[in-house]
């Protein structure tokens, strides 16, 4: 008995599910996917990279803040292994200081701190390996905060007290302490409001600010809560849970009332104010077997708040394309509000990513950074250019001190981004057929000059054997065109999938096709 099967090719915009058998995943899931994602309801090519500014950095990129001075004005500040920079107009300008001496597996953490009448806004830094710095946004450049504070891995500001965790005091590290300031004061440092968090034999990895009164004290297998409160030491301690932790400071991000993080065991944990839960259930065997947990420390993640994607970038294990050493070269995006996860492959190497406004408002200092008149009026061809805040953005930073921008269709610097999704293996019409493929056709958004998607068939006769694929036809995005694909030799078996490719500088949008195939009854 024979009969045509049609099989909807639904966007996946359910994301990446690597945890059910292929034939019994929910429509809207895929077996593999690669640098694509959802938004707003459209399944379409990641944000590609631009330059934020051209000139490279110093030192190793180990993160970013955009910090805004008491009277509103903001300044990026990006730190490397080596030095701090402040963006300048399309420039950017040392803050002048002493040397910094962290290696590439430490990153710059910065918190902003109110202080003095009137009040000034002072920028603070640690790296775990220099002492804590600050910056009040005007000054030629940082200087050491002053009271002596510890050398910190990490820090964060809960109720007016700057917490200073996992520190160096004496010359000796202290993996399970935490430093306070005193109120309203990051510069003095009470003997007394120092805290070790022995009951678990594990060092603090991250601290974070969950709510005015409560910070979340992250360690390798365990979770603490620092609640404030009333009396001679301002806080308490409370172990929350005996769980995996972050694998590095960076790879904790923060989302209103609620943070992520990428633990030690390769899974995304959502952290609110009463729970630690893992959300990466359907990734979880493809990020464990792609990171390279020898370079777990150099992970960091980020925010997108134009989707409400959190990435988190990590060093892979998986050699060829894409792979650059020890250094993050692939990531996983989470869509928040409906669980999707995408992974992606990186165009080179990166270091860490952070959220920003740029360009930022324009002071007749920062002019100073053009060469000549001709190169300020590229730069800002009208009056209305030099003030305001742009739309927020997001920073990634490469090992080469090169800082880019992640915006929506883009290519990688000049280079195309590849990008794949596969459907996952079915018998269209049961177990007791064998389907003859016949055909796809495909729906895409019309881009001017938009890619070129090749459609491919893969076939197998079992689970257990890897499919066949063979090329049907091409989708070119630039026609409006209907573009149906067949194939003259058919292709047949018990197993049919169906992937699609793609390497543009354009980006892709997919909106869904079907694949024909006809059906026959075999023993």
């Amino acid at each position: 008995m024979r009969g045509v099967v049609e099989e909807p090719l639904v966007p996946p915009l359910g994301g990446l599910d690597v945890g059910t058998v292929e034939p019994d995943m929910a429509p809207g899931y895929v077996p593999d996917t690669v640098n694509m994602l959802s938004r707003f309801g459209e399944f379409r090519t990641r944000p590609g990279m631009e330059k934020a500014r051209t000139t490279l950095l110093s030192g190793r990129p180990n993160g970013g803040i955009t910090f805004k001075m008491s009277d509103g004005v903001g300044r990026i500040v990006v730190g490397t292994t080596t030095k701090l920079y402040r963006f300048t107009g399309t420039g950017v300008s040392e803050i002048t200081g002493a040397g910094l001496t962290a290696d590439a597996d430490q990153h710059t953490r910065f918190t902003t701190f109110p202080t003095g009448t009137p009040i000034v806004n002072l920028l603070i830094a640690v790296n775990n390996t220099d002492s804590p710095k600050k910056w009040d946004g005007a000054a030629a450049g940082y200087s050491a905060l002053g009271g002596t504070p510890p050398v910190a891995r990490d820090l964060t500001v809960v109720g007016n007290y700057l917490l200073l965790a996992n520190v160096v005091e004496g010359g000796n590290r202290a993996a399970s302490r935490i430093r306070a300031c005193a109120f309203n004061n990051p510069e003095s440092y009470p003997a007394n409001f120092t805290w070790d968090l022995l009951d678990t034999e594990d060092d603090i990895v991250a601290i974070r600010r969950l709510g005015r009164a409560i910070g979340i004290v992250y360690k390798g297998e365990s979770i603490w809560h620092a609640v404030l409160q009333a009396g001679i030491l301002p806080f308490r301690f409370e172990l929350v849970e005996e769980t995996h932790g972050p694998v590095s400071p960076a790879a904790v991000v923060v989302v209103g009332g609620q943070h992520f993080y990428f633990g030690v065991d390769a899974r995304v944990y959502r952290v609110t104010m009463g729970s630690v839960e893992p959300v990466s259930q359907r990734t979880d065997r493809k990020l464990q077997s792609d990171f390279l947990s020898a370079r777990a420390r150099r992970t960091f993640g980020f925010y997108r708040k134009a989707d409400r994607t959190v990435w988190f970038v990590f060093p892979s294990a998986v050699g060829g394309t894409g792979n650059f050493g020890d250094d993050p070269s692939a990531a996983v995006s989470f869509q928040i509000d409906t669980g999707a996860l995408y992974i992606h492959e990186m165009p080179y190497s990166m270091t860490c990513g952070f959220r920003g406004d740029d360009y930022q408002s324009t002071t007749w200092g920062d002019l100073a950074a053009y060469a000549s008149w001709t190169a300020m009026a590229a730069a800002f061809p009208s009056w209305s250019t030099f003030g305001g805040d742009a739309a927020p953005v997001e920073f990634l930073g490469r090992t080469n001190g090169q800082i880019y921008r992640l915006l929506e269709d883009r290519d990688d610097d000049g280079l195309p981004i590849s990008m794949r999704w596969t459907y996952p293996r079915r018998f269209w019409s049961g177990l007791d057929q064998h389907h003859r493929f016949d055909a796809v056709e495909a729906t895409f958004a019309q881009v001017a000059a938009g890619a070129v998607v090749t459609m491919k068939v893969g076939a197998s006769p079992t689970l257990g054997a890897d499919p066949t694929f063979t090329t049907v036809g091409t989708h070119d995005t630039s026609l409006a065109t209907r573009q149906l694909a067949k194939l003259e030799t058919p292709v047949e078996d018990r197993f049919l999938t169906i992937r699609f490719e793609a390497s543009s500088s354009k980006a892709v949008r997919f909106l869904g096709g079907l694949a024909y195939a006809w059906a026959e009854r075999v023993p």
